[in-house]
């Protein structure tokens, strides 16, 4: 058959465009099929060469489909559209239908058969209007729109020319004037009638129309306040629905006038059908209709029912159907229950209700509904099935006077819906989490230079004050309670920038058993002897990549909060390494497994750090990683220790799990991913470098801090150094330009006002290329370290290290006059 009617397809999806084409091809050869896959293209072509009919698809990648039906509307008002959908939606069809769509297709089961006939019966329904002499255009909705109040008059048209073109509103401020209007014609497809007019209420104004037997329109009462009384009154009188001028009454009433026009298209549609029948008898005509009305109910993404008064469902749609059929053979309901005849109310009463847990609540609401006293109902519920919990909108809505009175009830599924808010809450608390350390990073990346600055100076005046009390038992002592003092402040800073992850991390290939070993060592002396310590590491454990010193403190932190869980006790606390095999089974028993299981599948390092102190209740584990809190008493904790704790194991790309009860202890274990290579063997202790030199060395220090430079000279002096310093970048550099030679090393601050350390740094490189540079800061991270190494800095000193490691290092790059020789 030669094609004789142009179809142009506005379709983005390959699939969808193929499989329509093949059908038509094959079923429907009177249709020429063109394809556009852009809401441009398809507005291009009508320009260069209308087509019959436009089939338009609800999403295209360049326009909403509902806004290309609106400009479609204003380039070719006389041309007939469908839109089509990938999913039924009530709301979608409603407007569709009021921006003048001639009809509403839901891609669903098996809906390319129907469509070649549906586009045919719009072709005809078209050719008759024209031939009626119905012109090309959309006829309007008539509205007669009875309000006296400026500003709602004017929101209410500036809204429904932007959400309801389709509208044409005939707006009148008084209730007289209004019934002139309608002795005067019988046009009007809907009145809304504002309660509070200046000449009579909304009420009366209805009383008289009918009084006065003029030709009311179906009608809709708006009020400025609710009131049960009011709400009620208007029903009884017949009106199609109730609104209050509350936030968003404009969507809500355009959504009840668009089931009024979906009714009257679907009505106007009917009447074409009779109008076309010729040689089809009118039962035949009527049964399409039917028919035409149960595939706008099947089209909805929701189970649909409507009631009559007495509860009894008069019509299904599928969704429903197939959904109520489900549960009662779950829940062992008759199938009676299910379909039209079946009683809904009783359904809800003998049983726990086809739908919801809520039987009751569904029961009631829609029993006042039936019985007037609400305009409507809405219940949110679960429902729990054999095969997942599912939530959903059950809501319900009166039928209008001219439909016989009953219900509309629709069960919506939200459960997406739903879990997507779950999801976000969820993300919304990691975003406060994050932005929560990111500002303790901030805080503490800004005051740890500062701090051990002060460490710093505390540290080295203690270590000088303890070489000049020798003999001195009494002040050892309280010198000793200072640098310990000291050195938990300097912990402190240090745990604040490792939970906040501004410590740089330097992973190695490290073998744990000499980690595990020389923390065990380091403990034992430390802890109660009532706490006994103990550790045991299965033999040919792998190596992992990971930064030893992090590790020890995340072993010392463990160790120490298992201790302080003993609360005086005698007890126990073992420390096991094992290798284990992270599989997909292993993964499924405890969620922080499923990302490194993800990342890295296969063996693992698992090690365990366990006790038999009082254990924690629930509440309290699924907070024991939290920042800041702490179970001890004000004073004894900081709330730091866990913390510090999981970001060390997950910067090491690994997880950390927790498990305890009361009175049973606690169990810590760290999980990280295995490398493939040879054993390591144990960790040796370092070997402290003599102090001693051969020849004094001459170092030239440089910092802003007069008691820092004080400090570090009397230090280095004492230890043999001949030191010179300077709080001033300038004149510490003019002193070397004059003897440039006489110096070993250069020794400067990072922090300075004007010139940093790296400016320093650079400068003496333009003055003696070989002359090594050091730089001491307070806080040291990835960026100093990447930069000083550009600038040619040797080595980056932490300020707050111990005398001992600090004049090694000093010692090591003074000794060989700039031929650096770093430990192995």
């Amino acid at each position: 058959m030669k094609p004789t009617l142009r179809l142009l397809y506005a379709e983005d999806s390959a699939q969808d465009a193929d499989l329509t084409r093949s059908h038509f091809a094959e079923y429907a050869a009177e249709f020429e099929l063109q394809i556009v896959t852009t809401g441009m293209a398809c507005l291009e072509q009508i320009q260069l060469s209308p087509p019959d009919l436009v089939l338009l698809d609800r999403r295209l990648p360049d326009i909403d489909g509902l806004e290309m039906l609106k400009a479609l509307r204003r380039k070719a008002p006389g041309l007939p559209v469908v839109m089509v959908t990938g999913a039924g939606d009530e709301d979608l069809a409603v407007r569709a239908l009021r921006l003048g769509a001639a009809h509403y297709v839901a891609k669903q089961g098996n809906y390319l058969e129907s469509l070649p006939d549906l586009l045919r019966d719009v072709l005809e329904e078209h050719r008759v209007q024209q031939s009626g002499g119905q012109g090309t255009t959309v006829v309007p909705l008539q509205i007669l729109y009875v309000e006296h109040l400026p500003m709602d008059i004017d929101l209410t048209l500036q809204y429904f020319e932007e959400a309801a073109p389709h509208f044409a509103m005939d707006v009148v401020p008084t209730c007289a004037e209004a019934m002139a209007r309608l002795a005067q014609s019988h046009a009007y497809d809907l009145a809304l009638i504002d309660l509070r007019m200046p000449d009579q209420s909304g009420l009366d104004f209805v009383r008289e129309a009918r009084r006065r037997r003029l030709p009311l329109p179906p009608f809709i009462m708006i009020s400025g306040a609710g009131d049960e009384e009011v709400a009620v009154a208007s029903l009884k009188l017949g009106a199609e629905d109730y609104v209050v001028k509350r936030e968003g009454y404009l969507n809500q009433l355009t959504h009840r006038i668009g089931h009024a026009v979906a009714r009257e298209q679907i009505n106007r549609n009917a009447q074409l059908r009779i109008e076309l029948a010729g040689r089809k008898q009118r039962e035949q005509v009527l049964k399409e209709a039917e028919i035409f009305k149960q595939s706008i109910l099947d089209s909805v993404a929701a189970q649909i029912a409507v009631l009559d008064f007495n509860g009894v469902i008069l019509a299904v749609n599928e969704r429903w159907r197939r959904y109520a059929l489900d549960n009662a053979a779950e829940r062992g309901m008759p199938a009676a229950f299910t379909g039209v005849g079946a009683n809904y109310l009783s359904a809800c009463q003998v049983g726990a209700g086809l739908f919801t847990d809520g039987a009751e609540d569904a029961r009631d609401g829609i029993r006042v509904v039936l019985d007037r006293r609400l305009p409507n109902f809405s219940l949110k519920y679960s429902c729990h099935s054999s095969r997942q919990q599912r939530w959903f909108r059950m809501s319900v809505t009166p039928l209008g006077e001219a439909l016989r009175g009953g219900v509309v009830v629709m069960h919506t599924d939200i459960t997406e819906l739903e879990r997507a808010e779950a999801a976000r809450a969820i993300l919304e608390a990691q975003l406060r989490e994050s932005q929560k350390m990111a500002a303790i990073g901030t805080l503490a990346g800004g005051i740890a230079h500062d701090f051990n600055n002060v460490i710093a100076t505390i540290l080295g005046n203690t270590e000088l004050a303890r070489e000049d009390a020798r003999g001195k038992p009494q002040a050892i002592v309280s010198l000793d309670e200072i640098h310990k003092a000291s050195v938990r402040a300097r912990n402190l800073v240090q745990q604040i920038l490792a939970f906040s992850r501004r410590q740089p991390t330097e992973l190695k290939l490290t073998a744990l058993d000499a980690v595990v070993e020389e923390t065990v060592r380091l403990l034992r002396a430390t802890l109660p002897a009532s706490v006994a310590l103990s550790a045991h590491i299965a033999a040919q454990v792998p190596c992992v990549q990971a930064d030893a010193n992090q590790i020890q403190q995340v072993l010392i932190n463990l160790i120490t909060n298992a201790a302080q869980a003993m609360r005086g006790r005698s007890g126990s606390i073992q420390i096991a390494g094992d290798t284990v095999l992270l599989d997909d089974a292993l993964a499924q028993t405890q969620p922080e497994l499923r990302a490194l299981h993800a990342k890295h599948p296969g063996r693992a390092l698992r090690l365990a750090v366990s006790d038999d102190g009082q254990g924690m209740d629930e509440a309290t584990l699924k907070r024991i990683f939290e920042p800041f809190f702490t179970t001890k008493p004000v004073g004894e904790g900081t709330g730091l220790g866990l913390s510090v704790v999981h970001g060390i194991v997950q910067n090491h790309g690994g997880a950390l799990t927790a498990h305890s009860e009361p009175g049973k202890g606690a169990i810590f274990t760290i999980y990280l991913p295995a490398v493939d290579a040879p054993a390591l063997g144990k960790r040796g202790n370092a070997v402290t470098q003599a102090l001693t030199l051969e020849n004094a060395k001459h170092i030239l220090y440089i910092d802003d801090d007069e008691a820092l430079v004080s400090l570090v000279m009397r230090l280095l002096n004492r230890r043999g150094f001949r030191v010179i310093g300077h709080t001033n970048q300038k004149e510490a550099l003019a002193a070397l330009r004059a003897e440039p030679g006489a110096f070993d090393l250069v020794l400067t601050d990072y922090n300075m006002p004007g010139m940093s350390g790296l400016d320093v740094a650079r400068e003496v490189r333009t003055i003696r290329a070989d002359l090594p540079v050091a730089i001491t800061s307070g806080f040291i991270d990835e960026n100093l370290s990447a930069s000083a190494t550009d600038a040619g800095v040797s080595e980056v000193i932490f300020k707050a290290a111990s005398v001992e490691e600090y004049c090694a290092v000093i010692q090591r790059l003074a000794q060989t006059n700039g031929k650096i020789t770093k430990p192995s």
